[in-house]
């Protein structure tokens, strides 16, 4: 498994796929590298496109400073660049899911002229004034140092396997750092008119923040939100059944039209 030094911390990656365009994949909180693989999206993907598949600090094989500054969006983001940097990548499609997609938010804003495209599931591009009171819950629960519980509930809400998310793979300090960091996350709602790119959004409408991201989807001027039949997870991402074939007929169709101009 490749290493690149961000930070002065190792960030572990992984590559897939021989032809195509390059794909960073960028995993929710609970989940890193080997969940894509469990949750079936890997050998699609790879038929089709290249891979880069990344275990952001805190996260899978990666290092997990117990330091805050590291679990930004922005070091989140700055993690992934140094991984471009590394394989001389300049332009890549995005898909993250979860807090993935708030990384992908903020990517656009600092990085865009790096990126073809970008989709995100369960995350919008907005302060996430609405949700304080559930992460707030969430952090006296972890500031408790009760993570065991913590893991009990998110294992059962996320369909996430005991292996998948013990001690050497997640950590209680670094999501704690991470939920800080998100409810200081300012967004991006001005900067949504100026993204030139293609952009999909998935949702559902029994997800709390659909509103959100469907005036998401209407903001972005080449952007759609596509709606999911349903919720369903494996190893805390989104059922690849629901979401791989509506992401490559994305990606194909993007392939097409820059073919044909």
């Amino acid at each position: 498994m490749p290493i690149v030094l961000s930070q002065q911390q190792k960030v572990y990656y992984q590559l897939e796929g021989e032809r195509g365009p390059f794909i960073v994949l960028y995993p929710p909180l609970f989940s890193h590298a080997e969940s894509w693989y469990r949750a079936g999206y890997i050998q699609p993907l790879s038929e089709h496109f290249r891979l880069v598949i990344i275990d952001p600090l805190g996260q899978g094989r990666s290092d997990a400073p117990q330091d805050p500054q590291y679990y930004t969006l922005e070091s989140r983001v700055e993690q992934i660049m140094a991984v471009m940097e590394e394989m001389m990548i300049t332009r890549f499609h995005f898909l993250g899911l979860g807090i993935g997609g708030n990384v992908g938010f903020q990517l656009l804003k600092s990085h865009l002229r790096y990126i073809t495209s970008f989709s995100v599931a369960g995350a919008h591009p907005y302060p996430l004034s609405k949700d304080l009171d559930d992460i707030e819950q969430e952090l006296e629960v972890l500031r408790n140092e009760d993570f065991e519980t913590y893991l009990v509930e998110k294992r059962k809400k996320y369909q996430l396997s005991v292996e998948s998310t013990d001690e050497s793979t997640i950590h209680a300090k670094t999501i704690q750092y991470t939920l800080e960091a998100l409810i200081q996350w300012d967004g991006i709602p001005e900067f949504l008119s100026s993204i030139r790119i293609p952009g999909l959004l998935f949702t559902n409408i029994n997800e709390k923040f659909f509103l959100e991201v469907r005036e998401a989807g209407k903001s972005l001027s080449q952007g759609r939100y596509l709606i999911l039949p349903k919720l369903e997870y494996q190893e805390g991402l989104l059922s690849s059944q629901l979401t791989v074939e509506p992401y490559i007929d994305f990606i194909q169709k993007q392939k097409r039209s820059s073919r044909s101009s």
